[in-house]
């Protein structure tokens, strides 16, 4: 059978199938699925919130001690230079 065939006969089938299972529901089965469904989407959307935040608070928890480490590096930078500025006044002074 040609692929395009194939896909042709599948889809039809698939549609049929669809078609079949969704008047196989009752009125009352298709309220079940809505309100399921409509719970469920309430549920994700009340924790993507919690899973930004989650997201949020592990960036934070692996950049905060690379942070850390380039403060104390700009702080032992910034007293070296001050030495070495107060060391160049000195010896301009002296000259």
């Amino acid at each position: 059978m040609p692929s395009a065939i194939y896909k042709e006969s599948t889809t039809s089938d698939e549609e049929h199938l669809a078609f079949k299972k969704m008047h196989a529901f009752s009125t009352a089965d298709g309220f079940v699925e809505i309100t399921e469904s409509l719970a469920d989407m309430i549920k994700f959307i009340a924790n993507e919130p919690s899973a930004g935040l989650f997201y949020v608070q592990q960036h934070t928890r692996s950049a905060v001690p690379n942070l850390i480490n380039l403060t104390n590096n700009i702080e032992e930078k910034s007293r070296q230079v001050t030495l070495y500025t107060a060391d160049s006044e000195d010896s301009i002074v002296m000259d």
